[in-house]
């Protein structure tokens, strides 16, 4: 094979291979904040969100170039995940292949191998395969343009210069932890003696967008994301403790990629021990021992090694950001300096035989694809990549109240469409979970509280429920829904009068809730005031803006029409009216909805049509509802075929 065609070919094999390791992650969903980011990021539903996201505090952090590319994504494609994983594996191979270009320019030992393992290396997986890490994707594509640009411009080249200028703007408008490129340019050119003072001068603006990109993001990261107060209050030997240990963490985890967790465990930090300094002795021998080869014409270790810990400084620790609550490391942070450790990897590697050295290095990228098509394999939903880091780390609260809420939700999805056993299991484990978490979470504890009274109540366990709940009243952020949750603990207990207060005071914050007003319309009506829970119910039901909130307090409202008490309000021929618009908004059978077309078509003495509608509740009961449900659905059907009004 003549030189050229080998050049064309194997960047394109390395594409390829890139691509068949991922693509057990290409079908992935969504996982935790891609919600802030896309899936609940009401910006990019604006058509106005383009200049939007260009706005500081618009977005979670100001990174507009991201946001902008994430606003088009969602008006092409929507919430389909597979785009935004697609955009990601694109933007992760086309920074390989400039990788591989650069190591070229450079004159690095093993260009392509350095290419390859960061293409296929399991550690970067994560940054790929996690859709808000577009970040790290589109910024690392970026950050290398602008170097290749810097490389060819030879402080000559005006217009290379300013493409170089401009591509690393955009990257830090994507990231700004890629403000530590116009070191790295000056480490590169240190390797290759061509750093004059003209060189360092022409990076002077560089360096002043870095700095000012970094404060900015510094700003943002304390005063928007919360990345303050006593969570981040660690004096300087603890910080020197997190950064070491990190310094240590990640080359081991690129030479030994197993486990690679969406949590690693958060250290515990004694500057007391001698022990904990280990990793600080570590590195100062390793820098001494480099930086004396560097003085003896070895200059390849050293620059190699500083690369890496000057790109992971920002993520040292000696900076706030708001990670640092669940854990000091992270296999996204290490995504542009793992060059530098590929690098050092590649130079050892001459020292092999050269046919030695090629099949060492086809056998290792072999088995980093294989390794990065397993991580991908976790990362293809959002519970499996939360149950493979807790069977690794049992104490990733952060993990265990996100699977949690997952099952919460898929409970609550599912409750009239899974078997009621099943559904029940979910809630229980959620609960545990959520109890696990409460004692080691560092951070949103009144969040997992509420969630775990809101599990508690689904489960029956009303006492503990309320005793959880309780406490809420008046927190930030939970305190309404808590209050929500209260009232219908109290309602379920028979407390009518606390539960009124309880859903008084919702609506005294939200005038506009409908659940509020759909609440007070059962306690109204189970004190036997029907003509109050009728207007009650029609005010849910104005109020409603949301599919489930619209059906709930609709079925709500026709079962009061078909069942009051008072002849002058019944009105069956409206409920059953109501029951048929509700339906039409509905793929599935809706258990409420069709307690109340029962309940009319009996009122009406259609019988026949009565015990149609009985029998087909009963069976959708005796496949998802709980014992005490199917005994309503059948009672309610022995009262139709008897033709006699069915109760409740």
């Amino acid at each position: 094979m003549n030189a050229a065609l080998r050049r064309a070919l194997l960047p394109a094999l390395l594409a390829l291979a890139t691509l068949l390791a991922y693509l057990p992650s290409l079908p992935g969903e969504f996982i935790w904040d891609d919600d802030d980011y896309v899936t609940e990021n009401e910006v990019l539903r604006d058509p106005a969100g383009l200049a939007r996201v260009w706005v500081p505090r618009e977005t979670p952090q100001y990174y507009p170039v991201v946001f902008s590319v994430f606003w088009l994504q969602f008006q092409a494609f929507g919430l389909n995940p597979l785009p935004y994983h697609l955009t990601n594996l694109l933007l992760h191979i086309a920074s390989a292949l400039l990788l591989w270009r650069l190591a070229r320019l450079l004159g690095l030992p093993g260009p392509g191998w350095i290419a390859g393992a960061f293409a296929l290396h399991p550690v970067h997986v994560e940054s790929v395969a996690w859709v808000m890490e577009l970040k790290n994707c589109l910024s690392g594509t970026l950050y290398l343009g602008a170097a290749l640009a810097w490389l060819r411009c030879d402080g000559r080249r005006f217009g290379a210069y300013a493409l170089a200028l401009g591509l690393f703007a955009l990257a830090l408008l994507s990231k700004s932890v890629t403000c530590t490129l116009p070191a790295a340019l000056i480490l590169a050119d240190l390797y290759r003696r061509r750093a004059t003072p003209g060189r360092v001068l022409a990076l002077l603006p560089f360096f002043a967008l870095g700095i000012g990109a970094a404060w900015f993001t510094a700003h943002i990261e304390a005063e928007h994301v919360r990345a303050q107060g006593a969570p981040f209050a660690f004096d300087l030997a603890e910080r020197l403790l997190i950064a070491t240990r990190a310094l240590t963490f990640y080359p081991l985890k690129v030479l030994a990629p197993w486990p690679l967790l969406f949590n690693y465990p958060r250290w515990e930090l004694n500057p007391s021990s001698p022990a904990q300094w280990l990793p600080a002795a570590a590195v100062v021998a390793v820098a001494a021992v480099t930086l004396r080869a560097y003085a003896r014409g070895r200059r390849g270790p050293f620059l190699a090694l500083a690369f890496f810990a000057g790109t992971i400084s920002p993520a040292l620790g000696f900076v706030n950001y708001y990670p640092m609550l669940f854990s000091f490391v992270a296999d996204h942070f290490a995504y542009l300096a793992t060059i530098g450790l590929f690098a050092l990897a590649a130079g050892a590697g001459t020292r092999l035989a050269p046919r030695v050295r090629r099949i060492v290095g086809v056998a290792t990228l072999a088995a980093l694809a294989v390794a990065t098509a397993f991580q991908a394999h976790v990362f293809r939903s959002a519970e499996s990549i939360y149950r493979h880091t807790l069977e690794h780390n049992d104490e990733a609260w952060l993990a265990r109240a996100t699977l949690a809420n997952l099952l919460l939700n898929r409970a609550a999805v599912s409750a009239d469409r899974r078997p009621h056993a099943e559904v029940e299991a979910w809630t229980a484990e959620a609960a545990e979970h959520l109890r696990r978490a409460l004692p080691l979470a560092t951070a949103d504890r009144a969040k997992l509280r509420f969630s775990r009274a809101l599990a508690l109540y689904r489960l029956g366990r009303l006492e503990e429920a309320l005793e959880q709940a309780s406490k809420l009243a008046g927190k930030p952020r939970v305190g309404p829904q808590a209050e929500s949750l209260t009232g219908s603990i109290q309602f379920e207990l028979g407390d009518l009068q606390a539960a009124e207060e309880s859903f008084r005071r919702v609506l005294a914050v939200d005038p506009t809730d409908s659940f509020a007003y759909q609440s007070l319309g059962d306690v109204a009506r189970a004190r036997g005031d029907a003509r109050g829970a009728l207007r009650l119910y029609r005010t849910a039901a104005e109020l409603a803006r949301h599919p489930v909130a619209e059906i709930r307090a609709g079925a709500a409202l026709a079962l009061e029409l078909a069942t009051s008490t008072r002849e002058d309000l019944r009105d069956p021929d409206e409920a059953l009216r109501l029951v048929g618009d509700l339906e039409r908004h509905a793929s599935f059978l809706i258990p409420e909805v069709e307690v109340a077309r029962v309940h009319a078509l009996a009122r009406l003495e259609r019988w026949p049509d009565a015990v149609a509608a009985a029998r087909e509740l009963l069976a959708h009961r005796e496949r998802t509802g709980s014992p005490e449900q199917v005994e309503r659905a059948r009672a309610r059907l022995e009262a139709c075929e008897a033709r006699r009004q069915p109760e409740g």
